[in-house]
């Protein structure tokens, strides 16, 4: 277990139980909700030495992102925004 990245705060996810998976230009983390079992996967942008950033961590290229696979994701993975919308 790691220790749960505040940004949790802003979904509607109970008692979450974090997992690292990964770690290169994004922390990569599978999710729980404590109370409902539902798994989720959370990607941070937050880079390490060796991976250069890039425009694809823009605002407007994480929305268009969230916005294709929203499309695609249909029956699959789909992304969940947060409390605002985001």
């Amino acid at each position: 277990m790691i220790r749960v990245p505040s940004s949790l705060e802003e979904y509607e996810i109970s008692e979450p139980q974090v997992e690292f998976i990964r770690h290169n230009e994004n922390l990569t983390c599978s999710v729980t909700d404590g109370q409902t079992g539902e798994r989720y996967v959370l990607r941070v942008h937050q880079p390490i030495e060796g991976f250069a950033a890039t425009a694809q961590h823009s605002h407007e290229a994480l929305e268009a992102e969230l916005q294709f696979m929203e499309v695609l994701g249909q029956g699959t993975q789909r992304p969940v925004r947060n409390r605002a919308g985001r």
